[in-house]
């Protein structure tokens, strides 16, 4: 009974003991007198200064628990501010379970806390100095080796901020709004998670905006954990997104498995991402995901044998992507993207499949297969360093018509209308940028209006230097060529050396709406070379250009020469007092030639040529001058001449004018350009014409001569003496020739002399003294002037 009585004093006792404590220790024990102490020991254990500027509260029973005001702890001296601060903390110890070696913990109380971290330029952060390499780590055990259970009954995180600050990065990330709940995550079941608030990012206008829920589990002494049920959303700026997994489960060996994870896309297009379960190896950083599903309206894409190894130290992934035909037209405008290609029926069946490779420096694609439409491309590629990618390639396309597939949009308009210069102006930071090696091939390939068949490009670069060799058919001609860019000394130069042989010129020039004026069956040398210095582009190089069996359109030769003979007729005798008269050509004349030849030299969008020569059926024509190809004007200056043809052939005015070179001055819009023609010069070369034809008729009269052929004065008294000689000879037969008569015809006046330079006798000489040639000019120079205009 004793000892019965002795316990129950015991208890009495210790219940006594008790309540004195929970009455009397407050009223005597006064932690604020210990403030100063608290301090300085921070300040000794982490150099830090901790602040401390409300009053410290403090409770014995059944809590051991302390609360705390305005709690500040400050940055390294060289950052400066505070790392940490709390409004308001709260923390409670349950007194009883301390004897069992047991701590049970309260919820954790803090309210208003913001936290600042910071990383200078040169590495040091805020948390340099409180954590020391040679210091042992925190066990849970006691000096006998016995753990210490711990329980916490969770954590209460309210209006809560995060400053993240990277000066190394130059970026900054804040957390604002921060609240965080949780149950006891450390117990034996599943407790209550959730989080929320909204991150700002100094490189993003929009904020974002989280929350999560979940049901969580924590074993403090294997670290296993557990999740279920986690739903989570975020929201940035229009994109929002809803987050789901049925289950995660972390091993004692770091192995998690996840169950039925999904994110679906809510705004502004609805989408929606599934992967039926992930496999993830910690410690040999291996991730097995298996199956990978996406949606979107009607596409509908799946990763198969996906699989992810080093995804901490270098994470690269493999897989096979398949993308089932689908119309990306509508999906575009279902992202509300204004994207309207010019055919209207395009973007109807898009797909896609390939194995892949990819890393943070690289990335390959293999059995590559991309259907668009009707056509098909096939092949391999591969990329290296996304910040300097070089590429490599090896493609093959069977038909596409990239025309059908560019935009339509007011800018293209304002293209057409671009000056010829700025037309012609290359884009040579395309090319700086090409570090790229491979082959493509196509059967049919249709760009800026131009169809190639049977097309084989080799690209080869090195750094500084692109080479670009084409191979293709087109117009039943063939293309082969090179385009080679270099960069030497600050000065970019592309060379563009193309040979274009028996192609349809009409065909092939309209349709790349280059010009509409020029058809036939052509060859075109192209080699020009294209310099930027400094922003500032120069070209030169040589356009060589065979023509046969066409046409030019905007210029007719034939008309001009008609219409200036009907002017010539007008004059009735009378020479022009104007040099040249200017008239309008029209975009409908149109020239037929049946051979056109000329090299065009280019110079800063100017073209120049001395050498271009055209035949005709019924005329010649030579040319030389100078175009502007960025004014879009041309001065050019043609020589025409009729040649022999059957006579009524080509009208009167062709048949008067044969033999007769015409100067033709062509400038102004390349188009419909103006023309004037030197009727002055035509007035002359029809007078002399007209000398030759009535000396010929004459000659051929008054000797004798027969035949339809002309012949100039030196041949007719040439041929009338062989006659006349000829005659004597069977008179006399045997008998030579005299001196004088061989003399006659050995001193003929030379060819094309004029008629008043025939040599021969003064017209003063006594009439039996003058030669019968003598009389023969007298009597053609008068019947020449009485008959020139008749």
């Amino acid at each position: 009974m004793k000892i019965i009585k002795w316990l129950l004093g015991l208890v009495l006792t210790l219940a006594l003991l008790i309540l004195v404590a929970i009455i009397v220790v407050p009223m005597v024990f006064d932690p604020n007198d210990y403030r100063g102490e608290i301090t300085s020991l921070v300040k000794d254990k982490t150099g830090r200064d901790l602040a401390l500027e409300g009053d410290l509260e403090v409770s014995v029973f059944p809590w051991l628990g302390i609360r705390a005001r305005g709690v500040s702890l400050s940055q390294p001296e060289v950052i400066g501010g505070d790392m940490l601060s709390v409004q308001n903390a709260q923390l409670r110890v349950k007194l009883m379970p301390l004897l069992s070696k047991r701590v049970e913990v309260d919820t954790i109380v803090l309210e208003e806390p913001n936290v600042r971290l910071v990383t200078l330029k040169d590495g040091t952060d805020s948390f340099s100095g409180l954590t020391s390499d040679s210091e042992e780590e925190a066990t849970p055990e006691d000096a006998g080796g016995a753990a210490v259970a711990l329980v916490v009954q969770g954590v209460e995180l309210t209006n809560g901020s995060v400053v993240i600050e990277d000066q190394q990065a130059g970026t900054t990330t804040q957390i604002k709004d921060l609240n965080l709940v949780t149950g006891n995550l450390i117990g034996d079941s599943l407790a209550d998670l959730s989080v929320s608030g909204r991150m700002i990012d100094s490189a993003s206008p929009d904020e974002t905006v989280f929350k999560l829920t979940a049901q969580a589990q924590i074993n403090s002494d294997t670290l296993q954990i557990q999740v279920a049920d986690l739903d989570g959303s975020v929201t940035l700026g229009d994109l929002g997104a809803d987050l789901t997994i049925g289950k995660v489960d972390v091993s004692e060996a770091q192995e998690i498995q996840i169950v039925d994870l999904g994110v679906e896309v809510t705004s502004p297009q609805a989408a929606l991402l599934s992967v039926p379960q992930v496999s993830v190896k910690m410690e040999s950083q291996e991730a097995n995901v298996g199956v990978v599903n996406v949606s979107s309206g009607d596409l509908k894409a799946s990763v198969t044998d996906l699989r992810v190894t080093q995804f901490i130290d270098a994470p690269n992934a493999t897989g096979k992507l398949s993308v089932p035909g689908f119309s990306a037209a509508s999906l575009l405008k279902d992202l509300e993207i204004e994207f309207e290609p010019t055919d209207k029926t395009a973007l109807q069946n898009v797909g896609l499949e390939t194995s892949f490779s990819a890393g943070l420096e690289s990335a390959s694609l293999k059995d590559l297969m991309v259907k668009l439409d009707e056509s098909t491309l096939t092949g391999s590629a591969s990329i290296k360093n996304y910040e300097a990618p070089s590429v490599t390639f090896d493609l093959v396309l069977d038909t596409l018509n990239v025309d059908r597939y560019l935009p339509v949009s007011e800018e293209e308009e304002a293209a057409d209308s671009v000056s010829g210069g700025e037309a012609l102006a290359v884009p040579m930071a395309v090319f700086k940028d090409i570090n790229a090696n491979g082959s493509f091939k196509a059967t049919k390939l249709i760009s800026g209006g131009v169809e190639l068949n049977d097309i084989d490009v080799a690209v080869v670069s090195t750094p500084g230097s692109v080479t670009i060799t084409p191979k293709a058919e087109l117009y039943n001609g063939n293309i082969d060529g090179q385009i080679a860019y270099t960069e030497d000394d600050g000065a970019a130069k592309l060379r563009i050396k193309n040979q274009i042989d028996l192609v349809e010129l009409g065909e092939m020039l309209t349709a790349a709406d280059i010009t509409d004026q020029l058809s036939g069956i052509g060859s075109l040398a192209i080699d020009i070379v294209v310099t930027e210095i400094d922003g500032v582009q120069s070209n030169e190089g040589t356009i060589k250009l065979l023509a046969k069996d066409g046409a030019i359109q905007g210029v007719d030769i034939k008309g001009i020469v008609e219409n200036a003979y009907s002017k010539y007729k007008s004059f009735k005798g009378e020479e022009p007092e104007a040099e040249a008269e200017e008239a309008q050509s029209d975009e409908n004349d149109e020239t037929k030639f049946a051979e056109l030849l000329g090299t065009f030299n280019v110079k800063d969008f100017k073209i120049t040529n001395d050498d271009f020569a055209m035949k005709a059926p019924l005329f010649r024509v030579g040319g030389q001058g100078e175009i502007d190809i960025q004014n879009e004007v041309m001065n050019y200056l043609v020589d025409f001449s009729v040649v022999n043809s059957t006579d009524g052939q080509g009208g009167e005015a062709l048949d008067k004018l044969k033999g007769i070179t015409i100067p033709i001055r062509l400038k102004g819009a390349l188009t419909a350009p103006s023309y004037s023609l030197d009727m002055k010069a035509l007035y002359k070369a029809m007078v002399k014409q007209r000398v030759n034809d009535e000396k010929d008729k004459y000659l051929k009269e008054k000797l004798g001569i027969e035949g339809d052929e002309k012949l100039s004065t030196k041949d007719a008294l040439k041929q009338y003496l062989l006659n006349k000689s000829s005659k004597d000879d069977k008179t006399t037969e045997g008998q030579e020739r005299s001196i004088g008569e061989r003399d006659a015809v050995d001193n003929l006046a030379p060819e094309g002399a004029e008629v008043e330079d025939v040599p021969g006798q003064p017209e003063d000489q006594p009439e039996d003294q003058r030669s019968e040639k003598d009389k023969l000019k007298d009597d053609l120079k008068k019947k020449l002037l009485d008959g020139l205009f008749k």
